[in-house]
């Protein structure tokens, strides 16, 4: 970026100054752009982009003004923060995730993630290089993409789905048998899902999440990208509910902090509270309570987040274990850290 201009960087402060939280910035910055239609391309990019700098600083920018900071990402010296001033609360941080590279991975923005649909993988790439889109290859059908790429007509085509590399790990770890009945109890829209029926044609996938846009949403991805749309229920696990049958695995991708997330909504990382991984924890909790009841003897359940909080992740382990009658079988942090991924841990459990 080019050095700021004077008026520039009263922009940046207003912007930053008159943000309250409340909603993603990404939000927030589209409605000021509406209200400063004077503002050109290149003015928007800058702005968004010392906005961001600015929050991936983290505490360490919490009692100095605004235009202070400024001067600190322009001058490059926000490279030389102690970790720590960025976020001062290691100890929260689970064992399995290493300090340092997550703090570093909420420095930069993050890339996109794609995964191709089987048969499309030509279609793909000959529409990257007429776009001059610069892309790697992660594997077969995994694509990596600069963060500003343009890349939603490849999506409305159903050529592919946008998917964190750190998902698609958690996805792949995943282990399913034909025509066995899985739930994915806290769906979203279905990115995990998607990669699930594309893996395993065969399996009798159910998909529900509390929120009916969000199903509405899944619904019409899996029938643009022209996979078998699952059985989908409304269904709130804050309460005790049930789908009509037993299942054989059950994934539980439960709503969490989403630090593990960040790097891509810097913002989170300044309006932290102490409070918020206890309050998820115990969301957790009872969510995976709920669940369990229609969990088969012997059945796998596969318990995910997208925390690097010790709360949400290992302690909340070592609860399920010991409440509701589960045998661990594995637990890790899933991120890769010279792909510049997200932060995802899942344990796998054997109900007894």
């Amino acid at each position: 970026m080019a050095l700021l201009k004077p008026f520039q960087k009263i922009v940046i402060t207003q912007l930053l100054e008159g943000y309250n939280y409340q909603e993603p910035f990404h939000v927030y910055f589209q409605k000021q752009c509406k209200q400063h239609s004077q503002w050109g391309s290149r003015d928007r990019k800058t702005y968004k982009h010392y906005c961001y700098q600015y929050f991936r600083l983290g505490f360490a920018v919490k009692q100095q003004p605004i235009e202070a900071c400024i001067d600190l990402i322009v001058n490059n010296e926000s490279n030389e923060l102690n970790p720590d001033s960025i976020f001062p609360y290691r100890e929260l941080i689970s064992p399995s995730v290493d300090f340092e590279s997550w703090i570093q991975h909420l420095s930069k923005q993050s890339p996109v993630f794609v995964v191709v649909r089987e048969g499309k993988k030509e279609n793909v790439l000959n529409w990257l290089q007429l776009k001059e889109i610069e892309f790697e290859a992660i594997d077969t059908h995994t694509l990596k993409l600069p963060a500003d790429a343009k890349c939603n007509e490849l999506v409305e085509k159903g050529w592919v789905w946008i998917m964190d590399l750190a998902s698609q790990m958690v996805v792949n770890s995943i282990e399913v048998k034909d025509n066995q009945r899985v739930w994915d109890c806290c769906s979203g829209a279905g990115g995990k899902a998607l990669l699930l029926t594309q893996k395993f044609p065969k399996i009798s996938l159910i998909c529900s999440d509390v929120r009916v846009s969000i199903l509405e949403n899944l619904r019409a991805r899996f029938s643009q990208l022209r996979l078998n749309i699952p059985h989908i229920e409304l269904i709130d696990l804050n309460e005790k509910s049930h789908v009509n049958h037993m299942v054989d695995v059950l994934i539980a991708d439960v709503p969490c902090s989403g630090s593990g997330t960040w790097g891509r909504h810097p913002e989170s990382l300044q309006s932290f509270s102490l409070n918020t991984p206890l309050m998820y924890a115990n969301k957790q909790r009872q969510i995976v309570k709920n669940a369990l009841y229609q969990l088969k003897p012997n059945g796998v359940f596969y318990y995910i987040t997208c925390s690097v909080f010790k709360s949400e992740n290992e302690d909340n382990v070592a609860y399920f274990e010991k409440e509701f009658g589960l045998t661990l079988v594995t637990q890790q942090a899933y991120y890769n850290t010279a792909q510049a991924s997200d932060y995802l841990f899942m344990a796998q459990f054997v109900k007894n």
